[in-house]
């Protein structure tokens, strides 16, 4: 092997124990997944309690059905040629 070669294999090899020194250095701290969520209060308000089936309009949910298959039956009229 060339001057050279030996030049660059040594600048390789010192790059790599100065990535590996740098890694080790770091402090590792383990964080749970969890604590990286926001918090209870973020993300719910205390006096509003959240709302299930019984807060659904179905006159509207029905309307919008009877809509949706009738465009649907539309589309469907003009591609049945």
């Amino acid at each position: 092997m060339t001057l050279t070669g030996w030049i660059i294999l040594g600048a390789f090899a010192a790059l790599i124990v100065a990535v590996v020194v740098h890694d080790t250095s770091k402090p590792r701290r383990h964080r749970p997944l969890a604590k990286r969520q926001p918090g209870q209060r973020a993300t719910k308000h205390p006096k509003k309690p959240e709302l299930g089936l019984e807060a659904v309009d179905r006159e509207l949910v029905e309307k919008v059905q009877k809509e949706n298959k009738r465009l649907q039956e539309l589309n469907q009229w003009g591609s049945r040629d």
